[in-house]
Order: C-alpha cells, then sequence, then structure tokens
C-alpha cells in the first residue's frame, strides 16, 4: 500500500468522497450482523426517479467480541451503539442472509472507511463513520 498524501489544493465533489486512512480506524475483524434489519438502497437515474436497482445495502453490526462479552452478562444488545456498514456486492449472499433473519459474524470484505450524512433539521452533515464493504463472508467461528 502506498502511502501517498492528498495534496491541500485536490478537490472533491463532496467530503464524502475524502479517503480515510483504515488503518487509522479500530476496524474489527469479525462483525456481528443482524439481517432483519437490513436496508437496501436504490440507484435514481437523471431524473432523480427511484429505479429497481439496488446497488447497496445497509446493514448495523456489532464487535464480535463486545457481542459475546454484552450477551455473557446480559445486556440488551437494542442498548449497544452499531457500527454503520454499506454492502456494496454479494447481493445474492445479503438476500440468502435476509430471507434467513440471520445474526451471524462476518468478515468483511474490501473494507473502506467512509463519512456518513446524519441527518438533523438544522444540524445536518457528515458526522459519523460508516464502512463500506464490496462484500462479506460468514466467519467460521463459533
Amino acid at each position: 500500500m502506498t502511502n501517498s498524501k492528498i495534496k491541500l489544493t485536490e478537490t472533491f465533489q463532496t467530503p464524502k468522497d475524502l479517503p480515510l486512512d483504515i488503518n487509522g480506524f479500530d476496524v474489527p475483524n469479525v462483525v456481528m450482523v443482524d439481517f432483519t434489519t437490513a436496508r437496501a438502497g436504490y440507484a435514481y437515474n437523471a431524473n432523480r426517479e427511484r429505479t429497481d436497482h439496488i446497488e447497496k445495502y445497509t446493514v448495523q453490526g456489532v464487535d464480535e467480541k463486545v457481542y459475546q462479552a454484552l450477551k455473557n452478562v446480559g445486556v440488551n444488545m437494542s442498548d449497544v451503539k452499531t457500527i454503520n456498514i454499506e454492502l456494496t456486492g454479494g447481493f445474492d449472499k445479503i438476500d440468502d442472509c435476509i430471507d434467513k433473519k440471520l445474526l451471524v459474524g462476518v468478515e468483511l470484505t474490501n473494507v473502506a472507511v467512509k463519512l456518513q450524512w446524519v441527518d438533523g433539521s438544522r444540524n445536518a452533515g457528515y458526522k459519523a463513520l460508516k464502512l463500506v464493504a464490496s462484500g462479506f463472508k460468514i466467519s467460521d467461528k463459533k
């Protein structure tokens, strides 16, 4: 991996296009994902009309180690702050996980850290982080 620096004069369409160095973040190897909460993100055409083409799925995950530790002491997992994850590939596998209503550990592939837009009536902006992955494989760990 090259250690190229971004020039201060470089322009980006939006701040979300700014590349972030994944090495500066604590990214878990295995993430517990509840596929019952998966949401499809559809592509839009030039007229800003939604098409039937899915371009990503958004899921929520928790570091597997944190998940296991909190589960062992009886913490309600709905109270745990989750990691936002966008999956841009492997849609057949995602659809299968959704159909089976899986809560499973996954290893993300081709992971990047990106800025995430946070809605707010007067204070919206790129204020959170998300993981973007091209796919995943179900972890063999038990």
